[in-house]
C-alpha cells in the first residue's frame, strides 16, 4: 500500500517534470545562491533575501552533485524536490495510520498527494518540498509520541522555511507534557538565527515593489486557498478546506489553530507575507490531518471520494500543468 501510494503521488509530478519548462527567476536564484561559498551565501541572505539558510545549502549540495555527473538539465535539479514531495505523502499516510484504518488513511493521503498547488510546488527547484516533508515528519512524530523527534523535525522545518517552523510548532498539543526540554531543542536554533530573521524583516520594504506587500497579495492568497480561478476547482477547494478545518476543530490539535494564527500574525507584523500562494502550501500536512479526522465518521466518505475524483477529472483544465497533453481523451 505504501509503495502504491508513493507511485501514485510520483505520477503527476513525473509528468510535470516531463514538460521541462525552463527555470524561472526564483529557481535560478536558488541555484546561484546554493552554489556560493558559505560566507557569501550567508551575506546574500542577510542583505538580499528573506528565507532561512538550510534550504539553499541542501539544494546547493544537490546542484553540485548534478554538476559532478554533468547532469545540468533543469529536470535533474527538480528531481530531488519531486521525490521528496511524493515521499511526504507516505509520511502523512504513516501518521494517519495512528488513528485511521489503512484504506481510509490511503484515500486521505492520496487526496493530499493530488492537491493541485502541492503538485506544482513539488516540481520547483525551491525549498518548499523539503520544508513540507519536514512538517509531515514533525506531524508523524507528534502523533506517534516521539517528542525529541518532533523537536528535531520542527527545528529543521523552521530552518527550511519560517512558516514551516510555525506549522510544526502547531503540532505541540499532540505531545504529552512536560514540553520544556523539547521546546528548548526546537527554539535554540531559532534563537541563533533570530538576528538574521529580524534584519531580513527590516529589508522587506525594499523588495515590496517586486513581490508586493502582504495586503496587496491577499487576493492572490485567497485565490490559492480555493486552488484556482476555475469554478470547478474552486468548488473542490471549498470542499477540501471545509472538511479539513471542520476536522481540525474536532481533533486534539484544535489549539494548533490558535498557535498558528498567532505565529502568522507575528510574521505579518514583521512585514513578511506568510500566506502567499507558495507559502500556504506548507499548511497541507496540517490540512491533511484535519481531513483525516473528519473522515473518521463514515458520513464523510462520499464527499471525500467526490473530492478525489473531482481533482482527477479537473486536472486537464489546470492551465499551468498542461495535463491535456497527457489525458488527450479528456482534453476540451
Amino acid at each position: 500500500m505504501v509503495l502504491l501510494l508513493f507511485l501514485l503521488a510520483l505520477l503527476p509530478r513525473s509528468l510535470l517534470l516531463h514538460l521541462e519548462p525552463p527555470f524561472w527567476f526564483d529557481e535560478d536564484w536558488t541555484e546561484e545562491t546554493g552554489l556560493m561559498p558559505l560566507p557569501a551565501m550567508v551575506l546574500r541572505l542577510w542583505s538580499e533575501d528573506f528565507h532561512p539558510l538550510l534550504g539553499y545549502l541542501l539544494l546547493g549540495l544537490w546542484a553540485r552533485l548534478m554538476h559532478a555527473f554533468s547532469l545540468e538539465a533543469e529536470v535533474f535539479y527538480r528531481l530531488l524536490p519531486a521525490l521528496l514531495g511524493a515521499y511526504s505523502t507516505v509520511v502523512l499516510f504513516r501518521a494517519l495510520r495512528t488513528f485511521l484504518p489503512p484504506w481510509r488513511a490511503f484515500l486521505v493521503a492520496l487526496v493530499y498527494a493530488l492537491v493541485p498547488q502541492g503538485v506544482l510546488q513539488d516540481v520547483e527547484f525551491r525549498q518548499y518540498a523539503l520544508a513540507k516533508l519536514a512538517v509531515a515528519l514533525a506531524l508523524e512524530a507528534s502523533l506517534t509520541g516521539r517528542p525529541w523527534a518532533w523537536a528535531g523535525y520542527g527545528a529543521l522545518a523552521f530552518h527550511l522555511h519560517y512558516l514551516a517552523g510555525l506549522v510544526a510548532l502547531a503540532f505541540l498539543p499532540g505531545l504529552k507534557k512536560p514540553w520544556g526540554r523539547h521546546l528548548l531543542l526546537y527554539a535554540l536554533p531559532l534563537l541563533l538565527w533570530a538576528p538574521v530573521l529580524f534584519h531580513q524583516a527590516s529589508k522587506l520594504h525594499s523588495i515590496a515593489r517586486w513581490v508586493g506587500t502582504p495586503d496587496e497579495r491577499l487576493p492572490e492568497t485567497l485565490a490559492f486557498l480555493l486552488f484556482s480561478e476555475d469554478p470547478a476547482l474552486r468548488v473542490l477547494g471549498v470542499l477540501f478546506w471545509g472538511l479539513a478545518l471542520g476536522g481540525l476543530m474536532q481533533s486534539p490539535l484544535r489549539p494548533s489553530l490558535t498557535v498558528l494564527a498567532l505565529g502568522v500574525g507575528v510574521l505579518y507584523t514583521l512585514g513578511f507575507s506568510p500566506l502567499t500562494p507558495r507559502y500556504a502550501y506548507l499548511l497541507l500536512p496540517l490540512l491533511g490531518y484535519g481531513l483525516a479526522w473528519a473522515f473518521r465518521t463514515r458520513v464523510y466518505a462520499l464527499p471525500l471520494l467526490m473530492l478525489l475524483l473531482g481533482w482527477l477529472w479537473c486536472w486537464p483544465w489546470v492551465e499551468v500543468s498542461a495535463w491535456a497533453t497527457f489525458w488527450l481523451f479528456l482534453a476540451p
